[in-house]
């Protein structure tokens, strides 16, 4: 009984017999091109998903499951049509399936707004409908109204262009700005210089990594010096399952060996530098994050400092997985492990780092989750032991004097972070999508004072 059920279900999403022959035509020309919409962003579903499998392979690959999840649910909607719609089956699992099939890709990669997405798909799959139909239709010539036809043709691809073209067009500001500037006076009249010129040092960029990096030839042969990997498997025990072996394949290495990777800005000249170490936050991890900060290492060079900008890419979240904040205190270690680097290389006159860092004016920025990575970092550098493992043994005690949080994250850390007698800088937009609440005020709470020093 089953079995017959099924194989009715089947045989009821072909095109019906029964029906005149302009019918048959114009859907035979809709299927084909939904068929094609839906191969297609099955394939690109597929082909951004950076794996480290060829992404044509990855691509072709959602084509098939595209086209067969496609299958899957017209059976399914035509007995669901059979209860629910009065119009033909073919015509209702043709239209949905299509629908479902572009929703689905939606939700796993094409980060579209919703209120684009939803009206331009059902305007996208009618004129799909009316365009490749009547196309069908007009080929063949079985019909008497052509003309209907020819101006469905016309008005369906001239309605698919205006979409393409507004989904390539860079579009315009919703929001611009109209207002009245303050009258004040500017402080360069009393002699201040504008802290956003550039200074008077020269100053050169260099990497410095694992010098085997898969995916960037910047911490590959660039490097211009190698470092040492390090084990973090105590203080990220959820790196496993699915999650790990993905990453894994697409990096190379695992908890157990995570690079030390950084882009360094160093003015030129004798003497040890200031030195501001800045992290990335949460990003596709594909989507390398670290270079961002190049304008602001070029800024503070020119200005005395030396500025590094910490590769953490491989604890960002990504398709197969995100840890959800549960890495904070590995994106923090590793922080002073590039701060102990620096140390051990300042003392080796082999080393592109001899005696060019003062660590005893440090200061640790942030952005996002790495906004909140700084002062986490900043109280792991006076303990003895990491609080979640006391296996993991601390010894820093480095000359932290700052902490910058941009858009920090706060309490995605099980732990509340208390910082003693140090600068605590925080910068929020008015009008961040993502971080919506000023959570580096939290932080800003939790700093206290105990002696006479001046810390700003």
């Amino acid at each position: 009984m089953m079995r017959a059920n099924i194989k009715q279900l089947i045989e009821s999403i072909q095109l019906p017999k029964a029906q005149s022959q302009l019918f048959t035509i114009f859907w035979t020309g809709a299927f084909r091109g939904l068929l094609i919409l839906v191969g297609v962003m099955a394939f690109f579903t597929g082909f951004f998903f950076q794996t480290g499998i060829p992404k044509v392979l990855i691509g072709l690959c959602m084509l098939l499951v595209g086209i067969l999840i496609f299958w899957i649910l017209r059976v399914f909607l035509v007995g669901l049509h059979k209860g629910l719609i009065k119009i033909p089956a073919f015509a209702f699992s043709v239209i949905v399936g299509a629908f479902l099939t572009v929703l689905l890709a939606k939700e796993i990669r094409f980060g579209v707004p919703d209120l684009v997405f939803y009206p331009g798909i059902l305007a996208i799959i009618t004129c799909t409908v009316l365009l490749f139909g009547s196309t069908w239709v007009l080929a063949k010539g079985v019909s008497t109204s052509l003309w209907f036809h020819r101006i469905s043709v016309l008005l369906s691809a001239s309605v698919i262009i205006v979409v393409a073209y507004f989904l390539i067009h860079e579009g315009d500001d919703p929001y611009p700005l109209d207002y009245e500037p303050t009258q004040t006076v500017l402080l360069s009249t009393k002699g201040i210089n504008n802290p956003g010129e550039k200074g008077a040092y020269s100053f050169s960029y260099f990497t410095y990594g694992s010098g085997n990096d898969r995916r960037r030839e910047e911490y590959n042969r660039e490097v211009a010096e190698k470092t040492p990997s390090v084990d973090a498997s105590l203080l990220l025990p959820e790196w496993k399952g699915t999650t790990a072996k993905w990453r894994e394949r697409f990096w190379g290495f695992g908890v157990k060996d995570f690079p030390l990777n950084g882009r360094v800005w160093m003015p030129k000249g004798e003497g040890k530098f200031p030195i501001v170490f800045i992290v990335h936050g949460n990003h596709g991890m594909e989507d390398f994050s670290d270079p961002g900060y190049g304008y602001l290492g070029e800024l503070l060079a020119s200005r005395g400092f030396i500025f590094v900008s910490v590769d953490e890419n491989f604890l960002n979240g990504s398709w197969s997985g995100d840890f959800r904040g549960k890495e904070m205190p590995t994106r923090a270690w590793l922080l002073l492990k590039h701060i102990e680097l620096w140390k051990k290389r300042s003392a080796d006159s082999s080393s592109i780092f001899y005696n060019k860092a003062n660590l005893e004016s440090v200061v640790l920025a942030g952005h996002s989750r790495g906004g909140e990575a700084a002062p986490i970092a900043a109280h792991f550098n006076t303990l003895r032991y990491f609080p979640d493992n006391a296996n993991v043994k601390f010894d820093f005690h480095f000359g932290i004097k700052g902490v910058v949080a941009i858009a920090p994250t706060d309490k995605r850390y099980s732990r509340r972070i208390n910082l003693n007698n140090i600068s605590y800088l925080s910068l929020q937009g008015s009008y961040d999508s993502d971080e919506a609440s000023f959570f580096g005020f939290r932080q800003y709470q939790r700093v206290k004072f105990t002696d006479s020093s001046f810390y700003f």
